[in-house]
């Protein structure tokens, strides 16, 4: 079923971080990298999904 989103699901960006990172500060560091923002072409997050320290999932 096709609710009008698309799936522009891909690795973005591979990054190396602490073990101990906090969810909000991978959050941080994540949507400061330059790879990410090019993907988000100025469009705006709708959720984050954070797993520290291996993960980052961004729905825009």
């Amino acid at each position: 079923m096709n609710r009008g989103a698309t799936n522009d699901a891909a690795v973005c960006a591979r990054m190396t971080v602490r073990l101990d990172i906090a969810d909000d500060h991978l959050l941080a560091t994540a949507l400061d990298e330059p790879s990410v923002i090019r993907a988000l072409n100025g469009r705006k997050t709708i959720k984050a999904i954070v797993r520290a320290p291996r993960l980052v999932s961004l729905v825009v």
